[in-house]
C-alpha cells in the first residue's frame, strides 16, 4: 500500500507534482469516499447530492487535480452511499487502483465509516489511498486533533494504516497547532509531520518523502517550540 497525506486539492501544483508525477498513474480507477457526517440523515443526503452533484463548483474542484495526472472524469467513481448497495461499495473499493478518503472532522469521517461497515475493506486495500484534509488524519493508528478553547488534547482511535509519527494537517503558526504539536511529541514521544496548506506526505513501506512546505518535529524542537508558542501568546 502507497500512503499519500494531503490537505486539500491543491496537489496539482508544482510541489506535489514533482513526487506524485511518478505515482499516480493516467486512467488508473479511482473510488472517491466522502466522508461528510450529520445525525440528521434526510436533510445530509440532500446536503450531499447538492454538493457533489456533477454541475457543482465543489465537484469541480474536487475532480480537477486529477486531470493533471491524466485521471479523467471517466475514470472517477464518486462513491455515493446513500444510493448504493454496500456490499457493492467495498466491491468498488476493491477492485479500484486509487482511493481517496475526503472530510472536514476525523471523528466524523470514521463514525460514517463505521455506519457504511467499510473499515475492514479498507484494512485491507492493497492500493494506493490518498487522504485529504480529516481524510489524511484517519490513515493513522491514532490521531489527534488540533485543540482550541473548547476542547480538550486527545487521541481517537484511526483506521491503523499508518504508524510511529502523528500528524498535523492544515498547519498555520499559531496557539492551537504549536500546543498541539507540542502535546503530542510530550505524550507519544513520536515524531510529527507538520503539514501546511502547501505540504503533503507520501509513505510507501518504510520509506516516506516530503512534499512542499511539509515538515517533521520531534522532540528536540521542543525547547524551539515552546519560545515559539510564547511569542505567539504574546501577540
Amino acid at each position: 500500500m502507497i500512503n499519500i497525506l494531503l490537505n486539500s486539492t491543491n496537489f496539482d501544483q508544482e510541489w506535489a507534482g514533482q513526487t506524485l508525477i511518478s505515482i499516480l498513474r493516467p486512467h488508473m480507477k479511482t473510488v472517491i469516499l466522502p466522508l461528510s457526517y450529520d445525525y440528521g440523515w434526510a436533510s445530509d443526503a440532500d446536503d450531499w447530492r447538492i454538493r457533489y452533484d456533477s454541475g457543482s463548483d465543489y465537484t469541480y474542484d474536487l475532480l480537477r487535480p486529477f486531470r493533471a495526472y491524466g485521471i479523467t472524469e471517466e475514470d472517477i467513481t464518486l462513491m455515493d452511499y446513500y444510493s448504493e448497495d454496500p456490499d457493492e461499495m467495498e466491491y468498488r473499493i476493491e477492485h479500484s487502483d486509487l482511493l481517496v478518503l475526503l472530510g472536514e472532522d476525523p471523528d466524523q469521517c470514521m463514525e460514517r465509516l463505521d455506519d457504511l461497515c467499510l473499515i475492514s475493506a479498507i484494512r485491507s486495500y492493497s492500493g494506493i489511498v490518498m487522504g485529504l484534509s480529516a481524510g489524511s488524519k484517519i490513515q493513522q493508528e491514532a490521531y489527534f486533533k488540533t485543540i482550541d478553547d473548547d476542547m480538550e488534547f486527545s487521541y481517537r482511535q484511526g483506521l491503523g494504516l499508518l504508524h510511529g509519527f502523528d500528524l498535523d494537517t492544515h498547519y498555520v503558526q499559531d496557539v492551537f497547532h504549536i500546543m498541539g504539536i507540542i502535546r503530542s511529541l510530550e505524550t507519544q514521544n513520536l515524531p510529527v509531520v507538520v503539514m501546511p496548506e502547501k505540504g503533503g506526505i507520501v509513505i510507501s513501506g518504510n520509506q516516506f518523502a516530503l512534499m512542499g512546505e511539509a515538515f517533521v518535529a520531534d522532540a528536540r524542537d521542543l525547547d524551539e517550540l515552546y519560545l515559539l508558542l510564547e511569542s505567539e501568546r504574546d501577540r
